[in-house]
């Protein structure tokens, strides 16, 4: 009788224990805020201030940043969006990836059905000056 009230016992406890599952958030957070604040003609240092550390440096394409945020609700379908930062020269030239044509963020998209990368292209400015003290020029 003792060995069966405590089987019992150990069931009900085990009974309550179903598998918690966590949201489960990786890459960074790309807001529309932050797209918004780029503007052309951006070093990487004031991209990388805005944005964050890219998780993604390709060694072989140095000019571009891929930024990838991964979002799984516990027990839900994993949503995915990807944001790639263009730079030419060492300044910001364009954003491509999951934006639509005004350089904002697209709705969540799965990595299922992932529609095709859009280019927004990042209007000309005059370039501005880096620092307090002018370029060397010559040599």
């Amino acid at each position: 009788m003792r060995k069966l009230l405590t089987l019992i016992l150990v069931l009900a406890s085990l009974a309550g224990c179903t598998g918690y599952r966590t949201d489960v958030q990786q890459g960074n957070v790309i807001t529309q805020e932050m797209v918004e604040r780029l503007e052309p003609d951006m070093s990487k240092e004031e991209v990388r201030f805005i944005l964050g550390s890219p998780p993604i440096v390709d060694p072989f394409h140095p000019d571009r940043w891929d930024y990838v945020y991964s979002f799984r609700p516990g027990g839900g379908e994993r949503r995915q969006r990807r944001i790639a930062v263009i730079f030419e020269g060492g300044r910001l030239a364009r954003i491509e990836g999951d934006v639509t044509g005004e350089g904002t963020l697209s709705p969540d998209t799965e990595t299922r059905a992932r529609p095709r990368p859009s280019a927004t292209p990042v209007p000309e400015q005059a370039p501005r000056p880096s620092g307090p003290l002018p370029r060397p020029t010559g040599p």
